[in-house]
Formats: C-alpha cells, sequence, structure tokens
C-alpha cells in the first residue's frame, strides 16, 4: 500500500500539510522492521498533536468536519479515528474522558497492522493507559507467532520504557498514587523485562528450553493486568467473589448438563479496573463452567472471539434480553452490564452506536427495560442456589437507580435474595423454592 492512511493526502488538498505515515510493504505487513515502523506511527501521533494544536482555529475546523464527514460516510480508516480520538481534547477541547473510550476500543480493530498497532500500543503506554498497553502488546505476541526472540526483546523493551516505571513511583512517592500498587507495576514490569531477556538467550533444553515461545511474556503481561484491574472498585469484583463463595456448593450437588457463566454486556473499552469480562472469562475457567459473552456490538464479539478463542467461551451477537429470551441452557451465574444508564461522560462514539442499534440515544427508561426483560428470562434460567449480578444498580434516598432500577424491585417480589449492593452494583441469590 502507498500509505497507511489517505487523509493525510486529502487534508492536504486543502492545503493542511501534516507528517505522512510509514510507508507498508505489500502483503505480509509484519515484514521487514516493523517495530521501527511501530516507533514512527507513535511518534507521528505526537507530531500531529503538536501540529493541529498549535494550528488555526479555522484549520482545526476543517480537519474536524473531514473526519466527520469520512466516519458518517464509512470511509475514514481505523487508524486514523484512532489518531484523531487520541488528540482530539488537546485540539478540539473535547473531553479526557472521550479520548480513552474511543482509543481503548478501537485499538482491538483487526483493521490495524501489526506497526499501527504497536504505534498505539506505545501511545497509550505514554499516556499511561497502561491496561490497554498491556493488551496491545499480547495481542502482538498472539498474532505474529514467527516473531524472533530479538524482536520481542525489543518489543517488551518499548513498553517498559515508554510506560516509564520510574514515574508512576515518584508519584507514589508524592501521595498522588497508591505506592503499593506503584510498588506492584514496578516489579511486574521489572519481571516482563527480564523475562524477554531470558527468552532471548539460547534455548537450554536440560532446562525446558522448548517451551512454547512466548508464553513466559504472555504469563508476565497477565500478572500487569492482575496488578492493574486493582485500580477502582467496580461491581464485577464483589460479584466475582460471591461467586467463589456460593457457587461451588451449586456445582457439587449438580446433574446433567454443565451450567454457563454468562455476562450480558461485555467490556468494549479496555480501561483499568473495567474489564469485566476478561474477569469473568477468568472465574468460569476457575469453576470449570462454559461461558457466554453477549454483546450488541458485532465488532466487539469479533474482537473476543479473536482474543480468546482457545478459551471454552461462546461470543453472541444480539440483544441481551432477545438472547436470553432464546436461551434454553441452565445458568449456574449471570452479570448483566448491558444498556448503559444515562450520564454525561459518554462519547460521540458510544451514543452513536446506540442509535444505530436502538435508534435513539442513551436513556434511561430504555436502559431500565431492558434489564428488567433480561432478568425475568434470567429467573427462568438459573436454578436455586444461582446468582444474578447487575452492574450500575444502587439506592438513592431509599430508591433503586440506575440499570436495575426496575429489575430489583421484580426480582425482590420473585423471593430472590440480595447478597450485596456495594460498589454501585447488586448480587442476588436465587432462593430454594422455583418461582
Amino acid at each position: 500500500m502507498p500509505t497507511s492512511s489517505t487523509l493525510t493526502e486529502q487534508l492536504a488538498t486543502l492545503g493542511i500539510h501534516l507528517p505522512a505515515w510509514p510507508e507498508e510493504p505489500e502483503g505480509d505487513s509484519a515484514t521487514g522492521d516493523w517495530i521501527q515502523r511501530g516507533k514512527a506511527y507513535a511518534e507521528g501521533v505526537r507530531l500531529w498533536r503538536a501540529q493541529l494544536r498549535n494550528a488555526p482555529e479555522s484549520t482545526k475546523g476543517v480537519v474536524d468536519q473531514l473526519l466527520r464527514y469520512l466516519h458518517d460516510t464509512g470511509q475514514v480508516g481505523v487508524w486514523d479515528q484512532l489518531v484523531y480520538s487520541a488528540i482530539k481534547p488537546e485540539v478540539q477541547g473535547s473531553a479526557d474522558y472521550e479520548r480513552w473510550q474511543a482509543c481503548s476500543k478501537l485499538i482491538r480493530s483487526s483493521a490495524l497492522t501489526p506497526s499501527q498497532l504497536l504505534g498505539m500500543t506505545l501511545e497509550m503506554a505514554r499516556e499511561q493507559r497502561l491496561a490497554a498497553a498491556t493488551y496491545g502488546v499480547k495481542r502482538l505476541l498472539k498474532e505474529l507467532p514467527g516473531m524472533g526472540r530479538q524482536e520481542r526483546l525489543q518489543l517488551c523493551s518499548e513498553l517498559v520504557a515508554t510506560a516509564n516505571t520510574s514515574r508512576l513511583m515518584t508519584d507514589a512517592q508524592s501521595g498522588s498514587a497508591d505506592w503499593e500498587r506503584a510498588v506492584g507495576l514496578h516489579e511486574e514490569m521489572v519481571g516482563l523485562l527480564a523475562t524477554a531477556i531470558a527468552a532471548e538467550m539460547p534455548a537450554d533444553s536440560s532446562r525446558g528450553g522448548h517451551q512454547k515461545e512466548g508464553t513466559g511474556l504472555l504469563s508476565r503481561l497477565d500478572a500487569i493486568n492482575n496488578c492493574l484491574g486493582s485500580k477502582g472498585a467496580h461491581g464485577h469484583a464483589v460479584f466475582i467473589q460471591i461467586c467463589r463463595e456460593k457457587l461451588p456448593e451449586l456445582l457439587s450437588n449438580w446433574r446433567g448438563e454443565r451450567p454457563w457463566l454468562v455476562e450480558v454486556g461485555c467490556s468494549r473499552e479496555i480501561i483499568e479496573g473495567q474489564n469485566s469480562t476478561v474477569q469473568l472469562l477468568a472465574l468460569a475457567q476457575e469453576l470449570g463452567l462454559p461461558f457466554a459473552g453477549i454483546d450488541l456490538d458485532h465488532a466487539n464479539i469479533e474482537a473476543l472471539e479473536r482474543d480468546y478463542r482457545e478459551s471454552n467461551a461462546s461470543w453472541i451477537t444480539g440483544k441481551g434480553e432477545e438472547e436470553l429470551q432464546k436461551w434454553d441452557r441452565p445458568i449456574a451465574a449471570c452479570y448483566l452490564d448491558a444498556y448503559d444508564f444515562w450520564h454525561a461522560s459518554h462519547s460521540d462514539l458510544r451514543q452513536k452506536a446506540y442509535v444505530e442499534s436502538y435508534g435513539s440515544r442513551i436513556n434511561d427508561a430504555e436502559c431500565h427495560t431492558m434489564h428488567l426483560e433480561a432478568a425475568r428470562h434470567c429467573s427462568r434460567l438459573i436454578p436455586p442456589g444461582g446468582l444474578l449480578g447487575l452492574d450500575d444498580t444502587w439506592i438513592e434516598k431509599d430508591v433503586w437507580a440506575g440499570k436495575g432500577a426496575l429489575a430489583l424491585h421484580w426480582l425482590l417480589d420473585q423471593g430472590w435474595q440480595l447478597l450485596s449492593c456495594a460498589n454501585r452494583g447488586t448480587v442476588l441469590l436465587k432462593q430454594g423454592v422455583e418461582q
């Protein structure tokens, strides 16, 4: 391909000249010095930001209008969307949360070349969005099985250097970051680099040198993500804890088809402490249960299928309430985290997805109805002793609010036992009498 983006050419015809992107080779785009191209992509993001940030307001307006037009007509590529999402707060003054919602979602696209994926991985690491950055490195390790040892070492070195763990420690010493968490991340990053260095050395058969290439690095990246997952406290953390406490009793007496662990509304963005899908999938594996993820976003389901193809999981595109209505297998536990409730921090990208799927922007009426319908179907599918979790559901002035505002009333009337309403999420146990 001549360039990795035609946007620069279209802007040039309007008299706006921005740095071009690296040339990508024909055929296999992971050839040549693809890591160097990835670093050039990352530097290009910074150059675009600096150049547009200092451009006249009229120029900024032209760029924004062109991107909107190309997006609405389906002509803008994923890389162009990613770059503009990454620099838009500085260029257009948009909210910072929009940057991370968009970037941490689009980084999962299969349309990115390996070099582009690395470029945005390094940009995310530089901005301390380490969950998305480690995800990018893990994708590259898994999707480029022919990567040599020296390339793996260089890849991990770039992540560690760009993430700048010394900055984490400085923030912790100043009191602006959690000390134990900063130390843990620093240790895990050092461990990743040490593992990469050891793997770069010639294999020693007496020490198990024929272990599958990259396995140790993937484990190290998982450990980093586990450490990152400790940031914040979200509803799925309590749900997982209660599943570990309650489900073994249900499963010990279970006969027949193995019940499922189901999530309705899978994680679309890779944000620290909020990636419930990965943690619920790990819980299913821990308990020996098949897992099903249901989400309306087809691109999200495709990415999950690609990233977790080796897992005992089914990924279903569709509306949660409709898919549960068709479901005919037992469910040990279900986590409902689908249609969002309204708040002011939804990005344009997220709102557009709802307009395309539901015909309207996010609103509480449809949110409450959807979760009520889903809860009704779950009540039929979950046996006594099973669990149901509803994220973003809380008590406000003695009234249920959030996603489960209607569902909680119905469930409690049906005899479900409320176990927790911590962290703005609820967990309920189905009592021993079938409803």
